[in-house]
């Protein structure tokens, strides 16, 4: 399953039901700029593996680097805590681990009901990270001094 998230909206890209290069390719060109949690070491590598084709071009942010450098340690669901973000009830506590489960159990049995948890859980990771990276870019500019160092500079 691929998830994407941007301007407002969600799209999922499900395996033997609507992923394909194509398709991969027509969504992701919508987009200038590629952030992920995770995404240079599990997602980026993960896409090229079974899409040798596909190519990437546009710039790529992973959160989780940038949240390393902030001194958050843990993954996304951790650091969603500690920033204050949350998720529906439903998925709570919900991880990477029962996703995979989730997803055989879907492959395997056909229930919609898992297949619907699985659906949540991923548009929970895409959108869950535009206010991921609002927060890392407030702490940022904080940690910088840049809003100072530019204050000091409209006085003179």
């Amino acid at each position: 399953m691929v998830g994407l998230y941007g301007r407002g909206r969600y799209t999922a890209l499900v395996r033997n039901e609507s992923l394909s290069l194509l398709r991969l390719r027509q969504e992701l060109s919508q987009y200038d700029l590629l952030v992920t949690f995770c995404g240079s070491t599990f997602d980026l590598p993960m896409l090229r593996a079974h899409f040798a084709d596909l190519t990437l071009e546009q710039p790529h942010i992973d959160l989780c680097g940038i949240g390393r450098q902030l001194g958050f340690r843990g993954g996304l669901k951790a650091i969603e805590r500690q920033t204050g973000i949350s998720r529906i009830p439903a998925i709570q506590g919900f991880s990477g681990e029962d996703a995979v489960r989730q997803w055989n159990r879907w492959r395997h049995q056909r229930d919609e009901g898992d297949r619907d948890l699985l659906l949540a859980y991923n548009e929970a990771d895409c959108v869950n990270l535009q206010p991921l990276a609002d927060a890392f870019y407030c702490r940022l500019v904080l940690t910088s001094g840049f809003e100072e160092s530019r204050l000091q500079l409209g006085r003179d």
